[in-house]
């Protein structure tokens, strides 16, 4: 790189965006800013449980079908590997 691009690089504005997060027991805080303006936002714990359980079930439902299933697991590399 040469002292020209540096410089080019230096210069160039994007646009920012600032975010901090507090994780406590009971509830979630983040806070979203540009500098300007800030945005806060509270989110409860029961929530964020709440939704998450739908990707808890696919999990379950993935280690269940490969308990069920080992071939199904392998199928795939021994496919690619065969040529």
């Amino acid at each position: 790189m040469n002292p020209a691009t540096r410089r080019t690089e230096g210069n160039a504005t994007a646009p920012l965006l600032h975010m901090a997060l507090e994780l406590s027991n009971t509830s979630w805080r983040l806070a979203f800013g540009d500098g300007a303006t800030r945005r806060q936002l509270t989110v409860p714990m029961s929530d964020i449980f709440k939704a998450s359980w739908p990707f808890v079930w696919i999990i379950m439902l993935g280690m269940v079908v490969t308990a069920v299933l080992p071939p199904l697991v392998t199928w795939l590399p021994n496919l690619m590997s065969k040529k």
